[in-house]
């Protein structure tokens, strides 16, 4: 399936991320990334928001890294793991 993009032009980005938090608020699960204005080079983007949840874990005291090393393993690409977990920190 190929998608097209497509591009809204954004008059008040301050009333589009209400309205974004305000729609995302159904979930139970929502993160908004937001810049905060930084200047990215391209691409960059303003904010990034991601609702619900495909997978979850839940961790034991003392075994948390572990847990999450491994479930990070299953959901994160190989080339972008590394980044997260480091087996020299």
């Amino acid at each position: 399936m190929n998608k097209t993009p497509e591009i809204f032009p954004l008059n008040n980005f301050t009333e589009f991320r209400i309205q974004m938090l305000n729609w995302a608020n159904q979930f139970n699960i929502f993160c908004l990334l937001d810049n905060q204005h930084y200047n990215f080079s391209a691409p960059a983007f303003e904010c990034l928001l991601a609702v619900g949840c495909k997978k979850s874990i839940t961790v034991q005291s003392g075994h948390a890294f572990e847990t999450l090393k491994e479930f990070s393993n299953e959901i994160v690409p190989r080339a972008i793991s590394p980044i997260f977990f480091r087996d020299n920190i």
